[in-house]
């Protein structure tokens, strides 16, 4: 019988029982239906492999356009609804785990969880399928997500 090199065996986290299995997922919500199919669906995942589960939310940055006059910036502040959509996430989470870490962040989606995949050295990101005419022009934000290579990324409808 031939021996496998070890160094060409998967080199997943260990989690609880034994089992193989990310150490840290991170969710992408939006407040929209699929964020929130997404979002239960990484707790499940989560909480049957004892990983973390990291939920983000990220809103875009200042808006900044030319006047003619000068560079006009316009800042944008945290809503009430960027708040009611990360609590109505944990809500949703923690009750199916309890290692949840909630993350509000300003940018463009899908270089934010890039980063805050990075920054947890995550092993799958969780994004809600895409029911906007924006993506069209820029791309879905799992599609990009897809694009940069780094980590399995699973899409809910």
């Amino acid at each position: 019988m031939r021996r496998l090199d070890p160094s060409l065996e998967p080199q997943g986290r260990t989690a609880g029982g034994g089992a193989r299995g990310p150490g840290v997922v991170v969710v992408g919500v939006d407040g929209t239906l699929t964020a929130s199919r997404a979002a239960c669906y990484a707790a499940g995942v989560a909480a049957r492999n004892g990983a973390l589960l990291v939920v983000v939310h990220a809103r875009p940055g200042p808006i900044t356009a030319w006047t003619g006059f000068g560079m006009l910036c316009v800042p944008t502040v945290e809503t009430k609804e960027e708040c009611r959509v990360l609590r109505d996430a944990a809500d949703v989470v923690e009750r199916a785990w309890d290692r949840v870490e909630v993350e509000l962040r300003v940018g463009d989606p899908a270089r934010e969880l890039c980063q805050v995949a990075r920054d947890h050295a995550a092993d799958l990101i969780i994004v809600g399928s895409s029911r906007s005419w924006r993506h069209r022009f820029w791309g879905s934000v799992a599609a990009r997500l897809a694009k940069c290579g780094q980590w399995p990324v699973v899409v809910v409808p």
